[in-house]
């Protein structure tokens, strides 16, 4: 069985019970400039005042993660332990740490709940460290705008009237995951429309069941990530319908290791829009760039 070179970095399951409290000024817009690194926005963030760190800015993580070898070098404390399911097979044991603040250039997050785990395994596959994950509390608040193109990503109040964003979607949250209807077509398959996770911390194009049952299938491990890894497919979608965007020729992968996070549209596509998640008004916007 071929490994796919594919990661998604969290779609942690079970959302914590924290309540991070931003204190950005409401009519603040921040620029945050990012690194790109294989579709996955990697972003500088402070954790309780310490040195730029690198986070992955990942709405499939309905956790905030801190690398645990990280966080002993800053002095946070760990408190009980826990297991976590995450992108791949079986429970990632983690500790919680309590009460910490987060600061991504002047925005900040005050009474963070995190877990400490070791990501050691997601640096080494994206080639690039990771001290950490960004995931649903960093957007529950605040408009996130994901500028692949230009490598920033823009924050602001989301009642906040902005320049021309795109087009406007719905999406609706569930256990801290964005989730969209979308329309997938597979070479001698009837069309299928579902609700995708949208995930940029998959670097996939888009995930789904029915690659198990595509002509071209080829069988490969998936869930690289959190979680062991868990044998799944790699085919081609002929066409992901978007709202009024259509996709053609797409990398089709299945082998999630719970039904929600087998079905995700991942940074591969993402990065094909500046992107824009509104968790407040439950929508998303996408403005398409030009093919480079």
């Amino acid at each position: 069985m071929a490994r796919r070179q594919s990661i998604c970095v969290a779609a942690l399951i079970a959302l914590g019970a924290s309540a991070c409290f931003a204190n950005q000024e409401r009519d603040a817009e921040v620029d945050v400039p990012f690194t790109l690194v294989d579709h996955l926005a990697i972003v500088p963030v402070r954790i309780n005042g310490s040195r730029e760190l690198a986070f992955v800015l990942d709405t499939g993580a309905a956790r905030m993660v801190i690398d645990e070898k990280t966080g002993a070098e800053i002095g946070l404390k760990q408190a009980e332990s826990d297991t976590i399911g995450g992108a791949g097979a079986g429970r990632v044991p983690v500790h919680h740490v309590h009460n910490v603040t987060v600061d991504v250039r002047g925005v900040s997050l005050n009474g963070c709940d995190f877990v400490a785990t070791d990501l050691s395994h997601v640096a080494e596959i994206i080639g690039h460290r990771v001290d950490g994950i960004l995931g649903y509390q960093f957007f529950k608040q605040r408009a996130v705008t994901i500028d692949y193109a230009k490598e920033r990503i823009v924050i602001r109040d989301s009642n906040e009237t902005a320049h021309d964003l795109g087009t406007e979607l719905p999406i609706r949250i569930e256990k801290g995951w964005p989730l969209l209807r979308a329309t997938l077509q597979v070479r001698g398959l009837p069309e299928t429309t579902d609700e995708f996770l949208i995930d940029s911390g998959s670097n996939d194009a888009v995930d789904h069941p029915i690659a198990a049952k595509a002509a071209d299938r080829n069988a490969v491990d998936s869930g690289n990530g959190l979680g062991a890894p868990v044998g799944g497919f790699l085919a081609t979608a002929e066409t992901l319908t978007v709202g009024p965007f259509r996709l053609r020729n797409l990398a089709l992968g299945s082998g999630g290791a719970t039904e929600q996070t087998s079905k995700l549209i991942g940074g591969a596509v993402l990065s094909r829009f500046v992107v824009t998640f509104d968790y407040p008004h439950s929508r998303i916007f996408l403005m398409q760039q030009p093919l480079r």
